[in-house]
């Protein structure tokens, strides 16, 4: 209908002078904002950046889920006793994940104590941030993110579900059969991974293919990070009740100081500069 319609409408127009769909005055108004905008682009190659806040240039977007903001995101450690701030960090990125290690160590050198434990939120769950504090003795507490719900939802078959053998360096997969470790090693960010590669073969005429593999994979590949076993025992240690109270503790300190400025403040965010 819009096509026949514009047809229609230049039928009519074929002898008669088109007046101009933009106005003098309108036009030099895009002018300008087309400058104003070639500028702003020009100000994002000079920074090498996707983004840029012209008012404070170090914010960057934070996305909540009430609404997006030009902010901070400000990390702090908090003792378990007085819920004193013992360490603090201001970073531009939106996420946690890089965040663990930097923090507990600088809480274990605030306080002195080189027995320090460390609870914080799903959010902070980062493998390698977890190998780097447990390295320099700090004892950890983060739940594990589940990334395999979807696919369990699904009726397929988690990560979980694959048993690593340790003596024989191997994967039992669910229907028994042997998942062996192949050469070709994986390494990006500073990780390393190994992979381990079932037999087309087997996994062809598998039973429970359907659960497993999509429709076009010949057979089953698996990823396993050269530290998996500290990653193993983090996963059988968060399962105790000790770290579930550890974890249900935790919001009740670092969110306090948080409750408490902003509860001086009128309950709402507020301004720095």
């Amino acid at each position: 209908t819009e096509y026949l319609s514009s047809l229609e409408y230049s039928d009519t127009c074929e002898n008669k002078e088109i007046t101009s769909v933009v106005k003098k005055q309108n036009l030099n108004r895009l002018k300008k904002n087309k400058l104003k905008l070639s500028s702003n682009l020009q100000t994002l190659k000079e920074h090498n950046a996707t983004q840029y806040c012209k008012s404070d240039p170090d914010a960057t977007l934070m996305r909540k889920p009430a609404h997006h903001l030009m902010a901070y995101n400000t990390q702090i450690a908090v003792d378990g006793k007085y819920k004193f701030i013992v360490a603090t960090d201001i970073s531009t990125k939106g996420v946690d994940l890089d965040q663990l290690y930097h923090l507990s160590i600088q809480a274990k050198e605030a306080t002195g104590n080189k027995e320090i434990k460390v609870a914080a939120d799903a959010g902070y769950y980062n493998p390698k941030e977890i190998k780097k504090c447990v390295d320099e003795g700090i004892d950890v507490y983060v739940p594990i993110q589940d990334k395999q719900k979807q696919h369990k939802d699904k009726g397929m078959f988690a990560r979980d579900s694959f048993v690593y053998d340790e003596d024989k360096d191997c994967y039992h997969c669910p229907n028994h059969e042997i998942i062996k470790r192949r050469k070709t090693i994986y390494e990006k960010n500073g990780i390393k991974r190994l992979m381990y590669f079932g037999t087309r073969s087997v996994c062809t005429v598998c039973p429970i293919r359907s659960q497993c593999l999509p429709p076009k994979t010949p057979a089953k590949r698996l990823w396993r990070w050269e530290h998996e076993s500290l990653i193993e025992e983090h996963r059988t240690k968060m399962q105790t009740p000790k770290a579930r109270n550890m974890i249900k503790q935790r919001s009740a300190l670092a969110e306090h100081p948080f409750g408490t400025i902003k509860q001086k403040l009128g309950w709402s965010h507020f301004l720095v500069r």
